[in-house]
């Protein structure tokens, strides 16, 4: 595993789909609607594509939800230290 920051290096619009596929709710999964980003942008209540989804979090990756820990085949969305474990092994 590699550590990424997510801010100085945003994940491409492919990366975000790749992880997307393996979230249960695609793109919208990986959306922090907790953050200020997500306020400032007055993004409640848009309804955008998966495409879209995806295109707009690798040019805003502040509205990621973090930590994100994939290895290409599962991905983990926020801290769950039990689940890092299993991943790591």
């Amino acid at each position: 595993m590699t550590e990424r920051n997510i801010v100085t290096q945003p994940p491409t619009a492919a990366e975000i789909q790749a992880m997307a596929r393996l979230a249960p709710g695609g793109a919208t999964d990986l959306l922090s609607r907790r953050s200020a980003r997500y306020r400032e942008l007055g993004l409640e209540g848009v309804d955008l594509s998966e495409a879209e989804w995806c295109a707009l979090l690798s040019r805003e990756s502040r509205l990621l939800k973090r930590p994100l820990l994939t290895d290409g085949s599962r991905l983990v969305i926020g801290y769950d230290a039990a689940t890092y474990r299993s991943l790591a092994s």
